[in-house]
C-alpha cells in the first residue's frame, strides 16, 4: 500500500505588518527625543553651575588676597620702622591695630566661604535658646564699632526695651547681625547706621532693623540679593564681596524659624528687617 503525504505550504517568515512598525519607530523616536531634550538641559545646568563655580572661585581667591596685601605691607613697615626707632609706641599700637582689623576682615571672609560649604552639604545646625536681644545685640555691634569708626559712620542703637527673649541661635545671630551691620557700614556712605529692636503687631516676633542711609537698593536687586553670589552694587564698584552674606542671611533665620525683608529706596537708604521668634517667657520677663 502506498501512503501519500500532502505536501504543505513553505513556512512563510513573520514580517511585521507596516502599521506596527511605522508604530514603533514612531514611540521610539519620540522617547529618544525627549530623552535628548532632557540631556540637554542637565548639560546646560551643569555648565552653569560649573561656570559659577569657576565665577565665585575666582571671585574668593581676589577677595582673600586683597587684605593679605596690606597686611603684609604693614608688617614690614612696622619692623623697619621698628629697627630704625622710627615709631613711637602709639604709632605702633595704631598700626598693630590696622592689621588687626584687616586679619579680622580676612577671618570673616574665610568664615564665609565655610558657610557656603556648610549650607550646601547640609550641614547647618543651628541651637535655639533663650537670648536676650538687650543683652547680646550691644555686645555684637560693639565688634563693628571700629570698621565704623573707620568708614566715618555713627551706630545708634534703640532698643527700648529692658528685657527682649527671643528664640535663637547665639552664633548665628551674631553671625546675622554683623553681616547686616558691616553691609549698611560699607553703603552707607559714612552716614549714621541704625539698629532698632521691638515686637510686631502680634507680640510674637522681634523685629530688629539695620538701617543705613545709602544710596538705596533697586527694586528689581530687591528681587535677588537673597540669592547665592548676587550682589546689589554694579560690577564696577569698588566695594568687595562675596556675594554671599545676604544669601547666609536668610538661611540662618530660615534655619531659626525667623525672616527677612529689605525696605528700599533708591536715594533714600535700605533698612533690613530681621523677624524672630519671641520666647514664652517673654511674657512675664
Amino acid at each position: 500500500m502506498q501512503i501519500a503525504f500532502a505536501r504543505s505550504a513553505p513556512h512563510s517568515p513573520w514580517v511585521p505588518s507596516a502599521t506596527g512598525s511605522h508604530s514603533m519607530n514612531a514611540d521610539e523616536s519620540t522617547s529618544l527625543e525627549t530623552r535628548i531634550a532632557e540631556l540637554t538641559r542637565e548639560n546646560a545646568c551643569l555648565r552653569e553651575a560649573v561656570a559659577a563655580r569657576d565665577v565665585f572661585l575666582a571671585i574668593a581667591a581676589h577677595e582673600l588676597r586683597n587684605p593679605m596685601t596690606p597686611m603684609m605691607g604693614r608688617v614690614s613697615m612696622l619692623k623697619h620702622a621698628l629697627e630704625s626707632r622710627e615709631l613711637s609706641p602709639e604709632q605702633v599700637l595704631k598700626a598693630l591695630d590696622r592689621i588687626e582689623a584687616l586679619m579680622t576682615i580676612f577671618l570673616k571672609r574665610a568664615t564665609a566661604l565655610l558657610d557656603v560649604s556648610r549650607i550646601n552639604s547640609n550641614h547647618l545646625f543651628v541651637a535655639c535658646t533663650a537670648l536676650d536681644l538687650c543683652r547680646e545685640l550691644p555686645g555684637i555691634i560693639a565688634t563693628m564699632q571700629p570698621m565704623a569708626d573707620y568708614a566715618g559712620s555713627e551706630l545708634v542703637v534703640d532698643i527700648p526695651f529692658a528685657k527682649l527673649l527671643v528664640k535663637a541661635d547665639r552664633m548665628a545671630l551674631e553671625q546675622i547681625f554683623e553681616n547686616l551691620i558691616s553691609n549698611a557700614i560699607k553703603y552707607g556712605n559714612g552716614k549714621p547706621v541704625t539698629i532698632r529692636a521691638g515686637l510686631d503687631a502680634s507680640a510674637k516676633n522681634a523685629v530688629i532693623s539695620v538701617s543705613d542711609q545709602g544710596n538705596g537698593i533697586s527694586a528689581e536687586s530687591q528681587s535677588r540679593i537673597f540669592e547665592r553670589f548676587e550682589r546689589a552694587v554694579g560690577p564696577t564698584t569698588d566695594i568687595s564681596g562675596f556675594g554671599v552674606g545676604l544669601w547666609v542671611t536668610r538661611q540662618l533665620c530660615d534655619a531659626m524659624k525667623g525672616a527677612i525683608e529689605v525696605h528700599s529706596t533708591p536715594g533714600k537708604g535700605s533698612t533690613f528687617d530681621i523677624m524672630l521668634p519671641v520666647h514664652p517667657d517673654q511674657e512675664i520677663a
